[in-house]
């Protein structure tokens, strides 16, 4: 056998051995996912009631304080997150403190999703941070007001731009 043949098999080999624990790892990791229902008022009222968060007054002006509302799709599911916008230590910042499905279904959550950083001319510079694939990613972005009910947030990360519509809620 010639030495370009034996090479081939030998990679071919390397990575059947390292690619089967990778795949079956995938498979038994996807079928772990739970679904639990539960209305979405009692999470909403157990996130926002157990563990207020720490408001201060220097920004409290600011027409992005509160509850906010954003859409999204997740495999073929229409989903909400609902967003409180707080200041903490003179800068604003966003927690996702649910997420809901179009069924009524709600999960209380505590993840970071907004940090605004700094006001230009064309809005408020951020970073968004989502997670996708188990893989975090904090997003440049570009925030701004479109009403007092509504603001825009877009963004463009290695070629993948999204502008999302979030919605305040009372």
């Amino acid at each position: 056998m010639s030495n370009t043949k034996l090479f081939f098999i030998s990679i071919g080999i390397i990575a059947l051995l390292a690619g089967v624990p990778h795949i079956t790892a995938n498979l038994s990791y996807a079928n772990t996912t739970e679904i639990v229902e539960t209305p979405k008022e009692k999470i909403i009222s157990e996130v926002t009631e157990a563990e207020p968060f720490e408001e201060e007054e220097t920004i409290n002006e600011s027409p992005f304080l509160g509850k906010w509302r954003a859409s999204f799709n997740y495999d073929g599911t229409m989903g909400y997150m609902i967003v409180r916008i707080t200041s903490k230590k003179g800068k604003m910042v966003g927690h996702i403190i649910a997420y809901e499905d179009d069924l009524g279904n709600s999960e209380g959550a505590k993840d970071l999703v907004l940090q605004f950083k700094k006001e230009k001319k064309s809005g408020w510079s951020a970073i968004y941070t989502t997670e996708y694939e188990n893989e975090t990613y904090q997003i440049p972005c570009t925030v701004k007001l479109l009403s007092p009910s509504q603001l825009q947030l877009s963004y463009d990360y290695y070629g993948f731009s999204d502008i999302e519509t979030w919605t305040k809620e009372k």
